[in-house]
């Protein structure tokens, strides 16, 4: 697991102020920034780990899709190893492939908190 990075994803009600908070008063390094059709966000580099910011558009939501305040995720360098190491262990959603260049698996933790493994498309 040394290539693991973990990222933790919080959505925002005020993306703006979310990025001036984590951006300008923590002084956190932007590394990435996107605006688009289905929503803007950004990532800030904290350590060896991440920090996402999203703010969703409700209207490209469908309304039995839940809005999680917060999501961890792990960037792995295998996703197909870890999927060997879950299935028939623990429910998940398969693998789906972004636009974005990532595939992701997406379950829930014993308390519900959704946790995401994905890998970078070559």
């Amino acid at each position: 697991m040394d290539d693991s990075v973990l990222k933790i994803a919080m959505r925002c009600a005020d993306l703006a102020a979310s990025k001036q908070f984590y951006g300008s008063v923590l002084g956190l390094e932007l590394v990435d920034d996107w605006e688009e059709s289905h929503g803007n966000g950004c990532i800030y580099a904290m350590g060896a780990g991440l920090l996402e910011l999203n703010e969703r558009k409700t209207a490209d939501r469908s309304p039995h899709e839940p809005v999680d305040r917060f999501d961890l995720q792990l960037r792995i360098p295998d996703l197909g190893s870890w999927i060997n190491r879950i299935d028939g262990r623990w429910d998940h959603s398969g693998v789906k492939e972004h636009p974005w260049g990532e595939r992701t698996v997406r379950m829930r933790d014993p308390d519900g908190v959704l946790v995401t493994l994905y890998e970078k498309i070559q």
